[in-house]
């Protein structure tokens, strides 16, 4: 299944279809043996009103929803609305406009932001805003994410400087708080990342010597805290990783630096996958 966004003008539209089936791969069609490759054929074809060409519908990935971000000609958005895949609906969503700009997209469909003291989740199959008091400002700021089944939150508590000074996991069916993570010293504040279930929180260090990446792995269910170094120092250039990304289909996730690529799991193993003087032309080329 292939989706695409198309805008023309003040137009919108989201198309949706289905590529010829290939199962079993081992056995192709006979359209396939001849050398010819089969044409993907429309299969939906939706068109909303928007207020400029700035306007995009977001998704997760999946197919079954979307979110349609309206926005005028200076990028700010005005509303934000659920379409719904099968059928081409769309239905706005009550969200006061200073909330707007923070409003994010879970792997399971749902829309949460922050209003005041509260996290308000979205859930499009009932269409319903579920309120969670759950982020009262400890501090000068908060953050605030949603785990990917949207049973979990983590509210992070930053000072005036945007110093990490807490962590609180709550459950989001009962709103009680799971686990308090009180960050180290060392603890970079732009790379704290959450295993799919907010089971484990990651956390890169600061302040670690030449060509040492350090990764301290909080247990949200237990507690507990490990940290776990690695060794990648190739040359003079600098190791400290300024990319973490998470799988997509695992709780693994994958640190990059200029010089090295490393994965680290859940268990707080890590490995260096790969160091070379042409890292980022190897990964581009492979």
């Amino acid at each position: 299944m292939f989706k695409s966004i198309q805008k023309s003008g003040r137009i919108a539209a989201v198309a949706i279809g289905l590529i010829a089936a290939l199962s079993p791969l081992a056995t192709p069609p006979a359209a396939l043996a001849g050398g010819s490759v089969p044409t993907p054929e429309l299969e939906k074809s939706y068109s909303f009103k928007v207020s400029s060409e700035n306007s995009d519908i977001r998704t997760n990935g999946h197919t079954k929803f979307g979110y349609l971000y309206d926005c005028d000609d200076d990028f700010n958005r005005k509303t934000i609305s659920l379409i719904n895949f099968n059928d081409g609906s769309m239905s706005p969503i009550n969200i006061s406009d200073e909330c707007l700009d923070y409003a994010y997209i879970t792997d399971s469909d749902q829309l949460y932001w922050e209003d005041g003291n509260n996290l308000i989740v979205f859930s499009p199959d009932n269409q319903t805003q579920t309120v969670h008091p759950i982020t009262s400002a400890k501090y000068a700021w908060t953050n605030v994410t949603v785990s990917d089944d949207g049973n979990r939150a983590a509210v992070e508590h930053y000072d005036d400087e945007d110093d990490p000074k807490l962590v609180e996991i709550y459950d989001l069916e009962s709103d009680k708080l799971v686990q308090t993570y009180q960050p180290d010293k060392d603890d970079s504040w732009w790379y704290y990342s959450y295993s799919k279930d907010m089971s484990r929180l990651y956390a890169l260090q600061d302040n670690t010597e030449d060509g040492v990446v350090a990764l301290r792995v909080f247990n949200c269910d237990t507690g507990s805290t490990e940290l776990k170094t690695v060794n990648v120092k190739k040359d003079d250039r600098s190791s400290d990783v300024n990319c973490i990304t998470l799988s997509s289909n695992s709780d693994d996730i994958y640190l990059q630096s200029d010089i090295a690529l490393i994965k680290a799991d859940r268990d707080r193993n890590m490995s260096v996958l790969l160091v070379t003087h042409n890292f980022f032309r190897k990964l581009t080329t492979a």
